[in-house]
């Protein structure tokens, strides 16, 4: 599930809540102390949009300062591109955003942060970049290293 699904999705469920609790007078006597709790999560969630918001602004400004592009949605359906990664994680709700583009030291570049969630309550999240190589080259494929004898780039 997206980041902001899930944050409406609670604050619906909290809403119901805090209206259930309201609709008895036993509910009612407890209104300072749900009145408490919903400011507690108020200021988690909002915690957790400021952190999100700063990184977003951070590679804004850095893409600014490399005379690149940035968009904190994705302009390009870059999980349709041939990216092993994406592949790997096919179906299981990735999500890119923050990304910068543009031309780099004389290459195409593309950097953006990928997620996607891995059972219930896992999300893994990466920072990728994907790099036109002039003239083409053999398909190659990053994976994570196994080990010190392990390579991160494997041909394919």
């Amino acid at each position: 599930m997206h980041r902001s699904t899930a944050t409406w999705l609670t604050i619906a469920v909290l809403l119901v809540l805090v209206l259930m609790t309201t609709a008895t007078e036993e509910g009612r006597r407890n209104l300072p102390q749900v009145a408490l709790l919903l400011l507690a999560l108020g200021a988690i969630a909002a915690a957790v949009y400021v952190v999100g918001k700063s990184r977003e602004r951070a590679l804004s400004l850095e893409a600014r300062r490399r005379d690149l592009r940035f968009s904190a949605k994705d302009p390009f359906a870059t999980l349709r591109e041939p990216f092993d990664l994406m592949r790997r994680t096919a179906g299981k709700a990735g999500h890119v955003a923050n990304v910068c583009w543009g031309s780099w030291h004389e290459l195409q570049v593309r950097a953006f942060d990928y997620e996607y969630t891995r059972g219930e309550n896992s999300v893994r999240r990466y920072s990728c970049v994907m790099v036109a190589i002039p003239g083409g080259c053999r398909r190659s494929r990053s994976s994570p290293r196994t080990g010190s004898a392990g390579s991160p780039i494997t041909s394919a």
